[in-house]
């Protein structure tokens, strides 16, 4: 059996959406599945939710997703960050992922920890950069 669109749930999109989507999200998750579009911007978004939803678009079945048009056009994340990795689609994203694969294993991820912690502890007013220029100088010393 083939499924299109306009066989899926259509809600409407609570009022608190804007302000908290992913709690927006859960309930719309919780009473629909899923699997459901709406229409904020005036045209139907599909949205896929939950664990299984995650693994399905980004590991086990990304390929026929697009990342640069949905987090790059329509969550503006290129304007924000500029072209990267989150964005990339195909054998681009492959290549650029595999060469910080290293990055992120447990080794280097155990190192990543103290840094972790110690700008979970900084004064709320100081902003990531200044708490960066000031890690690195401590940690030159």
């Amino acid at each position: 059996m083939t499924y299109t669109v306009k066989d899926l749930p259509s809600i409407s999109l609570p009022e608190n959406y804007s302000t908290a989507p992913g709690v927006a999200l859960v309930g719309a998750y919780q009473q629909h599945g899923p699997i459901f579009r709406a229409r904020p911007f005036g045209e139907d978004i599909i949205y896929m939710v939950g664990p299984e939803a995650n693994r399905f678009v980004l590991s086990t079945n990304r390929q026929p997703f697009s990342h640069h048009l949905g987090w790059g056009r329509m969550m503006g994340v290129i304007e924000l960050f500029g072209d990267g990795l989150l964005t990339m689609d195909g054998a681009q994203h492959d290549q650029q992922r595999r060469m910080m694969n290293p990055a992120f294993t447990i080794s280097y991820m155990d190192s990543y920890l103290p840094i972790m912690r110690s700008a979970a502890t900084i004064q709320p007013t100081m902003c990531w950069a200044c708490w960066y220029a000031h890690a690195m100088i401590r940690d030159a010393h």
